[in-house]
C-alpha cells in the first residue's frame, strides 16, 4: 500500500492565540485555504496521486484542508481519525498560551519525553508510539490501496523518526514539512518494510510564491518574508501612531491581526475583550515573555537558531538595511509583557542586534494601565 501524508494548510493555530487542539483550533487562514486550493488544482491537473481513500485528523485545520483537496482526488473524506492528530494537548486545548505557561510552566518535550503536555494529554514518547501504531494499522486496513491522510507536521515528522529509526531525542537534525507538503511512503507487507519515496513535495506552492512576488513588486514592499506578507503598508509604526492619536488603536490592532502576514482574526477577537491599547512604545525585546526563543530568555519553549523559518534571516537582513517592522502586539498580564503576535519579527530584530522593538500594549483595568504607563515612563 501507499500512504501519502499531507500536512494541513497554514492555520491560526501556532505560537499565538490559543492552543489549537480539536476544540481550540480555528481552522485555516486565507493563506492556508489558498495553499489547499493550489494543491487541489495540482492534483486534478496532473493526476499525481491516484488515491483510493482520503482520511483526515479530527482537528479542524486538517479537516478543512482535506475537504478542499477532495475534489482534486475525485474523493470524499472517508473518515476522521484521532490517531492522525498532532500531539494530544489534553486539558490545555483551547487555553491561551500565556495561560498555559501560568498553569504548567516552561516545557521541553524532548528533554522530558515522558511528561505529558497537560493532564489528559500525551507525552513525547506516547505520541510517537501512537503514530507508530497508526502506521501499522493503516498498512493492514488498506492493503493494496493508496491512502491520502491529511494530518500535521508533528505526525509527518514522527513517521520519519519511527520508520527510519531516527532517535526520538537528541538528534542534531531538524525535519520541517511545509504546509500542504506531501510525504509519500510505501509498505511492503511481505517484508513488513516501509520505503520513503518522497518528503515534503510542494511544487504546487510555487504558483503562490510567484503571485506574492508580483504583489510585492507592485506595492514596493520588502522583497521577502514577513514584510512581504504585510506589503500594503497599512501597518507601520507611523500608522499606529495616527490610530492612537485618533483613539482608534483597538481598530488598528484588530485589522492588523486580520491582515495577510498575521492572518489571526481569532486572536483579534480574543484581545478585543475589554482591553485598552497604548502605544506604539519601545520595549526591550529581552523583557518580552515569548512563546519560543533562545535559552536564557523569558520564553515558554526554548529553541535553537535552526528552529525558525528561513525568512527570519531575511527579516534580520532587512532590519540591518533600515527596515522598520510593524509594531508587536503585546498584552500586560500579571506584571509581565506577553508577546501575542510578532515572534518571528522579534527574532529577526534580535539577530540584527537590536535590543528594543516598537509595540502596542493591551491592558485590562486601571491598575494595569497605571502600571504600564509608569513602566514606559521609566524606559523599561
Amino acid at each position: 500500500m501507499r500512504l501519502v501524508l499531507v500536512r494541513h494548510g497554514d492555520a491560526f493555530a501556532g505560537f499565538s492565540g490559543v492552543i489549537g487542539g480539536p476544540l481550540g483550533c480555528a481552522g485555516l487562514t486565507d493563506l492556508g485555504r489558498r495553499q489547499a486550493e493550489a494543491l487541489r488544482d495540482h492534483l486534478a491537473a496532473t493526476g499525481r496521486v491516484r488515491a483510493d481513500v482520503l482520511l483526515a485528523s479530527t482537528i479542524p485545520r486538517a479537516v478543512e484542508t482535506a475537504e478542499i483537496i477532495a475534489p482534486g482526488l475525485g474523493l470524499e473524506v472517508h473518515g476522521r481519525h484521532p490517531d492522525l492528530c498532532e500531539i494530544g494537548t489534553g486539558e490545555a486545548d483551547g487555553l491561551e498560551w500565556a495561560e498555559y505557561a501560568n498553569r504548567y510552566g516552561t516545557f521541553d518535550m524532548e528533554a522530558e519525553p515522558d511528561r505529558v503536555f497537560a493532564p489528559e494529554g500525551e507525552s513525547w514518547n506516547g505520541f510517537h508510539a501512537r503514530v507508530g501504531s497508526m502506521l501499522a494499522r493503516v498498512a493492514v486496513e488498506h492493503a493494496d490501496q493508496t491512502v491520502v491522510a491529511v494530518c500535521h507536521a508533528g505526525v509527518v515528522m514522527a513517521s520519519l523518526r519511527v520508520l527510519l529509526g531516527v532517535p526520538l531525542t537528541g538528534s542534531p537534525t531538524r525535519i520541517q514539512p511545509s504546509n500542504t507538503g506531501l510525504t509519500e511512503w510505501e509498505h511492503d507487507p511481505e517484508r513488513d518494510r516501509w520505503t520513503l519515496h518522497g518528503f515534503n513535495e510542494a511544487v504546487h506552492l510555487l504558483t503562490l510564491d510567484r503571485q506574492a512576488t508580483r504583489l510585492t513588486r507592485r506595492l514596493g514592499a520588502p522583497p521577502s518574508g514577513e514584510g512581504q506578507e504585510m506589503a500594503d503598508e497599512r501597518f507601520t509604526v507611523d500608522s499606529a501612531r495616527r490610530a492612537a492619536a485618533e483613539d482608534d488603536l483597538d481598530r488598528w490592532v484588530a485589522e492588523f491581526l486580520a491582515s495577510p502576514g498575521s492572518d489571526n482574526v481569532e486572536l483579534g477577537r480574543l484581545l478585543a475583550d475589554g482591553r485598552r491599547w497604548l502605544g506604539p512604545v519601545e520595549v526591550s525585546i529581552h523583557e518580552l515573555h515569548r512563546l519560543a526563543g533562545p535559552p536564557g530568555e523569558p520564553v515558554l519553549c526554548a529553541v535553537d537558531d535552526d528552529w525558525w523559518r528561513d525568512d527570519v534571516e531575511d527579516l534580520a537582513e532587512k532590519v540591518e538595511d533600515g527596515w522598520e517592522p510593524p509594531p508587536l502586539v503585546v498584552t500586560y498580564q500579571d506584571g509581565r509583557l506577553v508577546l501575542e503576535d510578532g515572534n518571528h519579527r522579534v527574532e529577526g530584530l534580535r539577530r540584527a542586534g537590536d535590543q528594543e522593538a516598537w509595540a502596542v500594549i493591551g491592558v485590562l483595568g486601571d491598575d494595569d494601565l497605571e502600571a504600564v504607563t509608569a513602566r514606559v515612563a521609566r524606559g523599561h
